[in-house]
């Protein structure tokens, strides 16, 4: 790959993340809270020194005649780093996940640096066109290895982007009937003008923040209470985010009891190791989803809950993992006017259909779960200390309760976003208290 030129990479946008490029709450964050002593002007140096070994950070989206999306590598670009020393950490982050990236002109990922109360923590933001909730947890890591080294120049050898695609799966797109459906899509839409302004583009997101007001809940199981957890699914042979699922269909059963709720929980799955081409610690979006019918039942143990939820998740697993591969098929002019006729600038019966079906305009009221798992990462990096970190942190407005959760340092780490408009505050809280009680995880 040739460094010196200024655009050396260029990859059509299809799928997912080009469904999810025009909306206006693809936002994914991550913060962490760091031990130990640094300055603005050193993360600043720390970050420019990323995009080497990350090839997207350096990223900007460049549309054709066609209004074809390219994701195009420009080294001209410079990572922002947002100097927020006095302000509110929650603020922050809020305010963060309502950020509009220009993302013709600027890169798809922003740095924030907060000191609140003698704390230090770093934010980063990035697009979920270009990234999945690993993809932070590295960035994390190299930022870190980078303020340790502050004053080393080595420089990476940039990687080739991986992506996932057909050729990088061992699964067929689709079965027969998403191939024939797909195929009706593009023939009907292959002559249809779709315009998609970036005042459009603008209006929606700006229009979509003047009516939600997303709210988040952060907090950490102690390192004991942790390690239970941890020792008892062993022991019963039980996957930690099983046991983490049951334990909020719980609570959430004890808190909103007389409350219609659904059953369908969300739960994201990370494909990085699935794929024949691995994309290791690179940023990308890796990422699909299952919706298992989860209800937890009262009339029956804890443990004997999450047998049961472990066959139903298993099961959805072990069948077709790359299932949401079959949106590649579709041609984008459609997933273009998705996006149009969810916030009314456009009225498409087919594109209406679609939304209805995968039920786009709906919130699920239930959790949705995105568990990281025990990060491989170091906590040390030589005078710094990475001592807690929360996310991946998402806002939706068809996910009532958004939970990220991850484990590190020992303890398990969960931050959950919401609306005050949909589910109240004192619910919220009403459910990590629960979950911090002994009578939770009852194995």
């Amino acid at each position: 790959m040739n460094n010196n030129s200024r655009n050396t990479f260029k990859k059509e946008i299809r799928g997912m993340p080009r469904l999810l490029l025009r909306m206006p709450n693809s936002n994914v964050l991550m913060f962490g809270s760091i031990k130990g002593d640094f300055s603005a002007d050193d993360l600043k140096k720390a970050v420019r020194k990323l995009p080497d070994n990350h090839q997207f950070l350096k990223c900007r989206i460049k549309f054709d005649n066609d209004d074809n999306a390219f994701y195009t590598i420009d080294r001209t670009l410079i990572l922002p780093v947002i100097n927020a020393e006095s302000c509110d950490m929650k603020e922050v982050v809020k305010n963060e996940l309502k950020y509009l990236f220009d993302f013709e002109k600027e890169p798809l990922v922003r740095i924030t640096l907060v000191k609140e109360n003698k704390e230090t923590f770093l934010v980063v933001n990035c697009h979920h066109t270009i990234c999945d909730g690993m993809s932070l947890v590295y960035l994390f890591k190299d930022i870190m290895q980078n303020l340790a080294n502050r004053n080393n120049e080595e420089k990476y050898i940039p990687s080739e982007p991986v992506f996932f695609e057909q050729k990088n799966v061992s699964q067929k797109e689709g079965n027969f009937f998403t191939h024939l459906f797909s195929g009706i899509i593009n023939w009907k839409w292959k002559r249809k003008h779709v315009a998609f302004s970036r005042e459009t583009y603008r209006s929606i997101h700006h229009g979509f923040w003047n009516e939600h007001m997303p709210e988040m809940c952060c907090f950490s199981f102690s390192e004991k209470q942790s390690q239970e957890i941890i020792s008892k699914c062993r022991e019963h042979g039980i996957k930690v985010n099983t046991a983490l699922t049951t334990a909020l269909l719980q609570t959430e059963k004890m808190v909103l009891e007389d409350e219609e709720y659904s059953d369908k929980v969300t739960i994201a799955v990370n494909i990085r190791d699935s794929l024949t081409k691995k994309p290791e610690e690179s940023i990308g979006y890796f990422a699909t989803a299952i919706r298992p019918q989860l209800k937890y039942s009262g009339d029956k143990a804890f443990l004997e809950n999450a047998l049961i939820f472990q066959k139903e998740i298993s099961k959805m697993l072990s069948g077709n993992l790359f299932k949401s591969l079959a949106i590649n098929l579709i041609d984008t002019k459609f997933l273009d006017s998705i996006v149009l006729n969810k916030f009314g600038k456009r009225n498409d019966k087919m594109a209406r259909k679609f939304i209805k079906k995968t039920m786009m305009d709906e919130i699920n009221t239930t959790f949705t779960v995105s568990n990281l798992g025990l990060l491989e990462i170091p906590t040390e990096y030589g005078p710094l200390e990475l001592k807690t970190l929360y996310g991946p942190i998402i806002y939706s407005d068809t996910m009532e309760k958004y939970i990220g959760i991850l484990t590190i340092n020992g303890k398990i780490h969960l931050s959950i976003c919401y609306d005050e408009n949909i589910i109240g505050t004192g619910s919220i809280n009403k459910i990590k208290n629960i979950l911090n009680s002994k009578t939770t995880f009852q194995l």
